[in-house]
């Protein structure tokens, strides 16, 4: 009981550090993007053009000029001390602030956007740093996503209510306040005229900034203290920008690490591309102010959305979400610039719904694109170097913006919905021709990453249309061969160590389901697996086709072809051999079948004992899937499944349930690399030994539903 409550108030205690690092962060944006909205919007009811870029400048400056200070500072100094000083700042910044408002004092107002810019730069690092300070690394990645979700709500929130308040008089507030809207003494301070009404609507706005500063400094102070993390001897940089290039040189040490930063830094300044476009489209279509800010306000729900989806994932799952994210982006975009080309016309108005769909999916991989590289930023980094490396990443980040900002002068001058072509386009050649490649270059911590691909991606998310997938083991097996045997027995034998080294991976599945093959390939893709297929099964051209793409090595079935093929079998079993000895992945089911019972059988089968006496030293990695014995896919149903039957039945479900909503069946698939496979050739021994691994995850026969309306849920026989 003691233990029990001891872990109630650890999570009782971390609930509260997520609040709080949630709501600070989400008042600062808030804080941020109301006041330098207020002044774009002042800006635009004078026509003053200059005003509205020279803003949004002033605010970006600072990360450009103290990053590396601000990232110095929150290594020096407990985070939470910092973050409170940042906040201190921008109360004081928005008491001065709220009278340049009134007073419409442009270099005033110019001053303080830059102030704000100026205290975020410091906040940021802090507050983003102080999460891995306060959370294990597991939950680094979900606490992010509730923070980008409160920031996100704040963002819109603070853009939304702008206008709000300046259009605000006093005879909107009813009986709430004396007649004259704000107290004497208080317009007596801000100078307002009585006949000045849209200074009453500025006054508002002034106010309110100031009371969400105060709110973000006593959620600041709540802040729970950590001691400072870094050397007291790291140098102070100096020289600013200077200094921030210079990290970002010797950040090109860790290739992974600087892979994130770029990869971070490209969706900033893509989003400041694409937010800008927003509104240019907007106009090119004739839609109103109003619709344009939905516009937004869906692209910014989308992000929130993806980003609560990415934080189930772990930091070092970016290598696998990075690309099809991207991608994912990339292709809304291409399709965002097709809606000039389709009907606005009532009552549906397709165009409008095309674009909000898009900018919504468009957002959501964004979120699931960003939240990864945000968790391992945090995490990878030394202690003493979060602070630092944070900094970097919004030095980075909004030079990408700068650089966007500069870019748009030229790509403005095109047709709105060609530059969301323009920008599908090109971050599909940076994913393919770049991203994809540095991926793939970085080393693997383990046989996880290994196999992380784009295809094995893009498999993943198809097969989690109907099937949800819980994967154990991969990222605890190493990247490299573990090599069964020592060097000294290698020797004894009169093996090349050279040679033992090129031998490739032999991954041995169970084989509950017709399905299981793809499902177990989706986990293995980026090994570029090459699957052992009944000659039998190739009937078709999908079939035959997808096989030719796998390199699959067909071999007969005895049971079906006779004794004739015996030599067929065994000159498949030398091509496999031959191919692990070149280094290739192949994937071989024991059994040689699908199941007829809940129990895996491999009765007297050879194979595996032929390979392992061949390759004594050759890697093996055990695959058993349970969930799948009941499916269409199984003999479970009484009859012998037909795959294509069952695959074009499904995809007809999918339809039906709206491609989304389809129930999910149950999976659970392990890998494990057991140092007690028998490799002495006996067959039977080993055989045995495989049907007690397979066996565990025996199951009675599960029924799930097949359409989202059902009430009855997944269920046993």
């Amino acid at each position: 009981m003691p233990d029990d409550n001891h872990e109630n108030d650890m999570q009782k205690g971390q609930t509260g550090t997520v609040l709080g690092l949630a709501s600070c962060y989400a008042l600062g944006t808030f804080t941020d993007n109301f006041y330098k909205q207020a002044a774009l919007l002042l800006a635009a009811s004078i026509q003053a053009s200059s005003m509205q870029s020279l803003a949004t400048v002033m605010f970006s400056l600072p990360f450009l000029l103290f990053s590396a200070w601000a990232g110095w500072l929150a290594d020096k100094a407990p985070k939470n001390r910092v973050a409170i000083g940042a906040k201190g700042v921008e109360l004081a910044a928005m008491l001065a602030g709220a009278w340049m408002l009134v007073q419409s004092q442009w270099v005033g107002i110019l001053t303080i956007i830059f102030i704000m810019g100026a205290q975020a730069t410091i906040f940021s690092p802090a507050i983003n740093g102080s999460i891995p300070e306060n959370f294990p690394p597991a939950q680094v990645p979900r606490v992010n996503s509730l923070v980008k979700l409160a920031s996100t709500a704040a963002i819109l929130a603070g853009m939304a209510l702008a206008g709000v308040f300046l259009d605000m008089r006093p005879e909107h507030l009813g009986g709430g306040i004396p007649a004259a809207g704000i107290p004497q003494a208080v317009r007596d301070v801000l100078g307002i005229a009585p006949d000045n009404g849209p200074a009453y609507g500025r006054a508002f706005a002034g106010l309110f900034s100031i009371i969400i500063a105060a709110l973000g400094l006593l959620t600041a102070l709540s802040l729970r203290r950590r001691p400072a993390a870094g050397t007291k001897n790291a140098p102070f940089p100096l020289s600013g920008p200077i200094d921030s290039l210079r990290h970002a040189f010797k950040a090109r040490a860790d290739k992974e690490l600087f892979t994130v930063l770029l990869a971070d830094a490209y969706f900033y300044g893509i989003a400041a591309l694409v937010v800008i476009s927003i509104a240019n489209l907007a106009a090119d279509l004739a839609y109103s102010n109003s619709m344009t800010g939905l516009m937004t306000a869906l692209l910014m729900t989308g992000i929130a959305l993806g980003s609560l989806a990415a934080g189930k994932h772990k930091a070092e799952q970016w290598r696998e979400l990075l690309v099809p994210a991207a991608s994912g982006m990339a292709f809304m975009m291409v399709l965002l610039s097709l809606s000039p080309l389709l009907p606005a016309s009532s009552p549906i108005n397709i165009q409008l719904c095309w674009i909000l769909g898009c900018l919504f999916c468009c957002g959501f991989c964004g979120g699931i694109y960003s939240i990864p590289l945000t968790s391992f930023m945090q995490v990878r980094p030394e202690p003493g170097e979060k602070g630092k490396i944070i900094g970097l990443s919004n030095f980075m980040s909004f030079t990408a913006m700068a650089l966007s900002g500069t870019a748009f002068q030229l790509i403005g001058l095109l047709p709105p919905a060609f530059t969301f072509f323009l920008y599908g386009a090109f971050t599909l050649a940076v994913v393919l021709l770049v991203a994809a490649r540095r991926i793939a270059a970085l080393p693997a911590h383990n046989l996880r990453e290994t196999a992380a691909s784009p295809l094995a991606s893009f498999l993943r998310i198809l097969m989690s249309l109907r099937y949800r997938v819980t994967e154990i083991g991969l990222e605890t097996l190493p990247p490299s061969p573990a090599l069964a045997r020592s060097e000294a027995e290698a020797e004894n034998a009169g093996g090349d160590k050279e040679a033992r080294q090129r031998t490739g991976l032999l991954v041995l599945p169970n084989h509950p389901a017709l399905i299981d093959p793809l499902l177990i390939y989706s986990r293995l893709a980026g090994l570029k697996p090459r699957p052992l297929i009944d000659k039998g099964q190739l009937r078709g051209a999908l079939p035959t086709y997808a096989a030719h793409c796998a390199r699959s090595i067909s071999i007969p079935d005895l049971k079906s072809e006779g004794r004739k093929e015996l030599r067929a079998v065994h000159a498949a079993l030398d091509a496999t051999i031959q191919a692990l000895r070149n280094g290739d992945t192949v994937l071989l089911y024991p059994a040689g079948r699908v199941y007829r019972s809940s129990k895996e059988s491999l009765r007297a089968n050879s194979a595996v004992a032929k390979i392992l006496s061949e390759l004594p030293e050759l890697r093996v990695v055990l695959a058993r899937s349970s969930g799948l014995w009941g499916s269409s896919f199984s003999h479970a149903q009484g009859a012998p499944p037909h795959f294509m039957r069952a695959l074009m039945r499904g995809f007809g479900l999918l339809l039906v349930n709206g491609i989304f909503f389809m129930p999910r069946r149950e999976v659970r698939i392990e890998f494990a690399e057991p140092d007690d496979l028998p490799r002495s050739g006996d067959k039977m021994q080993l055989n045995r030994y495989l049907e007690e691994f397979y066996q565990k995850a025996e199951t009675p026969p599960i029924r799930t539903p097949r359409f989202f309306w059902q009430r009855r849920g997944t269920r046993r026989e």
